[in-house]
């Protein structure tokens, strides 16, 4: 990442150099970058609340203290969770969150930082402010941050690829078991991104562009075996035609402005690049992100599996983080001016003002929901609680945070999905494991049974986002069935 080493040099001696010569930029950039880990109490991030949760059940389960939950032998999906389990009982909840999550941020930037920089043979600092928007957008604020970190792990890896030497292949197979540890899919795109990256380094130019008609087409022939053998899953949403800037469409549709603006800031860019700059110096970035794009906007939705996987969701969201770290990668190779830079950092200034407007809302509602179930100490507890329209994120788990050291989230969905540690058996008293039950709970028609109480409901009492109220259910009573107004404690 510096421009004074040998090119020939190890590329970890390279950025070691660069970090020496540049280490006050280093701690100033990590310094803001996490920032919105720490402006507001919690750190708003959708799974995030289940995963702390289970984190603060599992000092309990670990010490037989919960009969009917355990912990499950997990190889994959889990480096997140385990960091969590670790260090909450010195930290608590907040400060784990921060430390853990502030990790997972500085490695998965300084990761797509170190490939684009690699990429482009000097360092990015010119796609800076777009790969900080990509950091704390869509699958940030989804929570999924076993994934997020293994794309992190996997970008250091990608960058040994593109610019390491022999020394540095030692590297490689480190990252991809921690990569595999963190997420399995991250670990699939480390391996078929590496040996594409691979190809095109070593192979000449001339080959380059059947190489990458021959990647695509091995993809699309991996979808079409998949779709036929597994379940498919719906998708979320259809904006993938942002080609990897949907990573900026968070909570509501002016985010969508913001993506569509950056796209275009991306396109001129590039655009203005092929006519100055040598194109085989772009074509083959440019390839590269077309690929990944193409492959992302026509992935099915997720995949289904209960005798094997389980179910492995959100594909296309999760791989249009590549597609927008691609995206990144393309601009700092085409080496653009001032103004780009200058343009990012302005939309960068309006995406992190309007998520901390919205994240806000969510801190308001995670108090309240604490509110509220500090009234059941040691209780069962369900949530009906509706997303802020218009949000991509359409999932709540404000219950799950708010009952750390409090009371029992009933309906945590990681034991049910059978992809997480904590795992329940069927009949045990803290967590609803009939998914039957759990889709009825999830749609309001469910009916409280004997087995259930007593059971606490956090439900929507007016027309508000944070307009939230609590309820004792009954034996017979339909969850939806509760007063429109409740005194809240």
């Amino acid at each position: 990442m510096t421009e004074t080493a040998e090119p020939s040099s190890s590329a970890v001696f390279r950025a070691a150099q660069w970090l020496r010569a540049r280490w006050s930029g280093f701690f100033v950039t990590s310094a803001a970058l996490l920032i919105p880990c720490f402006w507001h109490r919690h750190i708003q991030a959708c799974d995030l609340g289940s995963h702390l949760y289970t984190a603060w059940l599992t000092q309990s389960v670990s010490r037989g203290l919960l009969p009917g939950l355990h912990l499950g032998r997990q190889y994959t999906n889990v480096l997140v969770d385990l960091l969590l389990s670790k260090l909450f009982p010195y930290f608590g909840a907040i400060g784990t969150e921060r430390l853990v999550v502030g990790l997972c941020v500085l490695i998965f930037f300084w990761g797509a930082f170190a490939f684009a920089s690699a990429a482009a043979r000097r360092a990015a600092w010119n796609a800076a402010p777009l790969l900080a928007m990509v950091a704390y957008g869509a699958i940030f604020h989804w929570g999924f941050f076993n994934f997020y970190l293994s794309a992190g792990l996997s970008f250091f890896a990608l960058a040994i690829v593109v610019s390491g030497t022999g020394k540095d292949l030692i590297l490689l197979p480190v990252l991809l078991v921690l990569s595999a540890v963190a997420h399995p899919l991250g670990a699939a795109c480390l391996l078929a991104l590496g040996a594409y990256l691979a190809a095109l380094r070593w192979i000449p130019a001339k080959h380059h562009l059947p190489m990458t008609m021959l990647l695509v087409g091995f993809a699309f022939g991996v979808w079409a075996y998949l779709v036929r053998h597994f379940l498919v899953l719906q998708r979320e949403i259809h904006m993938y035609w942002l080609l990897g800037a949907d990573q900026l469409v968070v909570f509501g549709r002016g985010y969508l402005w913001l993506g569509v603006a950056a796209l275009a800031t991306c396109a001129v860019c590039v655009f203005m690049a092929l006519r100055k700059t040598p194109i085989a110096d772009i074509l083959p970035w440019l390839q590269f992100y077309l690929a990944i794009a193409l492959v992302v906007a026509f992935a099915p939705g997720g995949l289904a599996s209960e005798s094997t996987f389980g179910m492995m969701g959100y594909l296309p969201d999760r791989g249009s983080l590549y597609s927008a770290v691609a995206l990144a990668t393309l601009v700092a190779c085409c080496r653009p001016r001032l103004w780009f830079t200058a343009s990012c950092a302005i939309l960068a200034v309006i995406f992190f003002t309007a998520i901390y407007h919205d994240t806000g809302i969510l801190d308001r509602r995670n108090t309240k929901v604490a509110e509220l179930v500090s009234a059941c100490p040691g209780r069962r507890v369900i949530a009906m609680i509706r997303p802020i329209p218009g949000s991509r994120i359409h999932e709540d788990h404000a219950l799950d945070r708010a009952c750390i050291g409090q009371c029992y989230a009933y309906t945590n969905y990681e034991p049910s999905s059978g992809q997480f540690r904590l795992r329940a058996d069927p009949g045990n008293r803290f967590i609803e494991m009939d998914q039957d039950a759990l889709d009825a709970i999830q749609d309001g028609s469910y009916i409280v049974q004997p087995r259930d109480l007593p059971v606490y409901e956090v439900y929507q009492c007016g027309a508000g986002v944070n307009d939230l109220c609590l309820a004792e259910l009954h034996d017979g009573q339909q969850i939806r069935d509760v007063p429109g107004i409740t005194t809240t404690p």
